[in-house]
């Protein structure tokens, strides 16, 4: 419910924000959300608390989501958006497959130290973060960047 609210409520503002920030900057704020609301969730001893993280961790997700639909869009050929558009889909469903089994094997060796299983978690979203803010050239994402950021 609380995903579902904060959807509701935030989805247009966070558009808004990634559009006057940038695809490149949008990428790296909802991954920089998304570790801090992960790596949160170690120290929430209470309902509050884990209430907080998951409104964190949907904030990255309403950043992160539309902006990397049109980052993909950005750097797909004009001709090729659909295939592009269609492997983003299958890596991102890959990733909803497999997360959970790396999840699961996590939690069996980390449940006693939260802030290590969760810490290893938000530490992805870090190196995603890097990686976006290190990239310097997406093809075709200068020259549509405008484009893009009215689309969000």
């Amino acid at each position: 419910m609380i995903n579902g609210l904060v959807v509701v409520l935030f989805q247009w503002p966070a558009a808004r924000l990634a559009a006057r920030v940038g695809i490149r900057r949008g990428l790296v704020l909802g991954c920089l959300l998304y570790a801090m609301g992960y790596f949160s969730v170690s120290f929430a001893s209470a309902f509050p608390l884990l209430i907080g993280s998951m409104v964190i961790i949907t904030l990255g997700e309403i950043t992160f989501s539309p902006t990397s639909m049109a980052a993909v869009a950005n750097a797909a050929p004009r001709a090729r958006v659909g295939r592009y558009m269609g492997f983003f889909g299958l890596t991102e469903a890959l990733g909803w497959s497999v997360g959970p089994f790396i999840g699961g094997k996590l939690f069996d060796r980390l449940a006693a130290t939260p802030a290590a299983l969760w810490g290893i978690i938000a530490a992805i979203g870090i190196v995603a973060a890097a990686g976006f803010a290190a990239t310097t050239r997406i093809r075709g994402m200068e020259e549509r960047e405008e484009d893009g950021n009215r689309a969000l």
